[in-house]
């Protein structure tokens, strides 16, 4: 779908998708007028306003199952700021700052995610700022990040990784595969 979201995006020209969504595994159709196909960590994402939400998505373009030119044209929109420079994906609308402690030898990966520079913290740990739009997406990154970070603020958030670890157990469950006890 590259070819034809790209040539959307450079025509203004809203097109009709059907996208299977990430949180709730539903497909959906939606009218979007797509800005941009962007890149982001080896994945092309579709960003425009989607008409279906009233406001700007980021779409990943392999969860696009179609697309369909509809006739018509949309306005000249720009998207907000959190949906460009090299921390979009981590942000985007709606983001809320969480507070991670994480051991200096960790924190290669989540420099690029970072809203500030790091601060001391307790322990020899330092404490890194992040954009968190969604919990599921934070939980992946703690889960990829291991035992070296911590949750401190917001506390909502305290408990994404274990939610995460708790989403994988029951998908490999669903398709029929028991972990390994060792």
């Amino acid at each position: 779908h590259l070819g034809v979201l790209r040539h959307a995006a450079a025509e203004c020209a809203l097109v009709e998708i059907d996208y299977l969504g990430a949180s709730r595994g539903e497909e959906t159709t939606r009218v979007v007028e797509p800005y941009a196909v962007v890149a982001r960590e080896g994945h092309f994402y579709l960003d425009a306003f989607c008409h279906l939400a009233g406001d700007w998505r980021r779409f990943q373009v392999e969860r696009i199952a179609a697309v369909r030119p509809t006739g018509a044209h949309g306005e000249a929109r720009l998207p907000p700021a959190e949906l460009s420079g090299a921390r979009a994906f981590a942000g985007g609308p709606g983001a809320r700052l969480a507070h991670l402690a994480v051991n200096p030898e960790a924190l290669g990966p989540l420099e690029r995610f970072a809203t500030g520079p790091s601060q001391p913290g307790e322990g020899g740990r330092v404490v890194v700022s992040v954009a968190v739009a969604d919990e599921k997406w934070l939980g992946r990154l703690l889960l990829r990040l291991g035992a070296d970070v911590e949750v401190l603020d917001p506390p909502e958030l305290a408990d994404a990784a274990a939610k995460a670890a708790a989403r994988a157990l029951a998908r490999y469950r669903a398709e029929g595969f028991s972990p390994a006890v060792g």
